[in-house]
């Protein structure tokens, strides 16, 4: 965004909130602006705009200053919280769980490369699961 004429500090804060919450960083941030319709209209980015470069985030964080940064997502925190939308939960995760999902994952991609699987089966797996837990 070098050079633009800045949006103002709304934009800014739109985005650090969507970096928060799709847990981005800043170069991943900068592509997903330009090719999420959803992400743009979050941002109040018109279609086709020019989007902000990843260097923008950086800036904007530096700009805001950390401990005000904190203080703002404290306070949002708190306010969604205290409305019900959302609750803290600790999560503890058997890492085994992620070697046997990666084996999936693998043994998946090769049954494709040998013509054996397709991600119309997975679709249709997916549905079934669906339709026999409603």
């Amino acid at each position: 965004m070098k050079g633009r004429k800045e949006k103002g500090v709304e934009l800014g804060l739109r985005i650090l909130v969507l970096q928060f919450i799709e847990d981005l960083s800043d170069r991943e941030m900068e592509r997903y602006l330009q090719e999420n319709t959803a992400g743009q209209w979050f941002c109040d980015l018109a279609l086709g705009e020019k989007t902000p470069d990843h260097s923008y985030f950086g800036d904007f964080r530096d700009r805001l200053g950390t401990k005000r940064l904190m203080a703002l997502f404290s306070q949002v925190r708190d306010s969604v919280k205290g409305m019900g939308l959302i609750r803290e939960v600790s999560t503890f995760v058997d890492a085994s769980q992620w070697v046997s999902k990666l084996t999936t994952w693998d043994d998946r991609d090769k049954a494709i490369k040998r013509g054996a699987y397709s991600t119309e089966d997975d679709h249709r797996q997916r549905l079934n699961m669906i339709a026999f837990s409603s």
